[in-house]
């Protein structure tokens, strides 16, 4: 069995938010909590739902393949994508709902749905999903910064800056750094899951 929380806008005006899945019904309802306050404040309320392990994952048959979605595989809404030194931030709830890849629209300012094959090689945890990126983020000229080693194809909160501490977007919706009291940078863990391709998929903790 596998529990993953629920969060319930009391007035009815945002769809409700999910956890990834968890072993213990108390883990679930700890990250309920925490995306309760991320997200809805005093306005959400708290479930957890079961879910039998071999419901998990299930694909979806379309055109002779099996796909499965990114959020059925990972129990998670959101995370990152890396094709070679192409790397991709997105909500793939909402970018890939029906199942495959998400790549760039060749207008080049939003992500598209492509129906590929979900196939999984390898999975494992990591301690700082930098140590899987391709690259790295380093100081540019006049207080700016810049990728090395990888293209940022679509990132739009600034969540790859903000793995090295660096803060592109102060608006609502921006990235938040994760430090400790004296201000020090954590470093994010996560799972990767690498498909057979080679695509990784990164699912960063405590992203929703």
């Amino acid at each position: 069995m596998k529990y993953r929380g629920l969060v319930i806008d009391e007035l009815g005006a945002m769809e409700p938010r999910k956890t990834k899945y968890y072993d213990t019904y108390k883990d679930a309802h700890d990250a309920a909590e925490r995306l309760c306050r991320r997200t809805m404040g005093d306005r959400g309320t708290i479930d957890v739902a079961e879910t039998p392990f071999g419901e998990m994952g299930q694909a979806k048959k379309k055109g002779g393949k099996n796909i499965m979605t990114l959020y059925e595989l990972t129990g998670q809404e959101s995370g990152i994508i890396v094709r070679e030194n192409a790397v991709i931030v997105t909500n793939w709830l909402h970018s890939c709902p029906s199942g495959g890849l998400p790549l760039l629209s060749p207008w080049g300012d939003d992500l598209i749905e492509w129906p590929s094959e979900i196939v999984v090689k390898s999975e494992y945890y990591v301690g700082d999903i930098r140590d899987v990126l391709p690259g790295t983020i380093i100081p540019g000229d006049e207080g700016t910064i810049k990728a090395e080693g990888m293209d940022i194809v679509y990132d739009n909160n600034g969540d790859i800056p903000a793995l090295w501490g660096y803060q592109v977007n102060t608006c609502m919706l921006g990235a938040t750094i994760n430090r400790d009291r004296a201000g020090n940078l954590i470093p994010t863990a996560g799972k990767v899951y690498e498909l057979e391709d080679g695509t990784l998929i990164i699912v960063p903790d405590g992203w929703c």
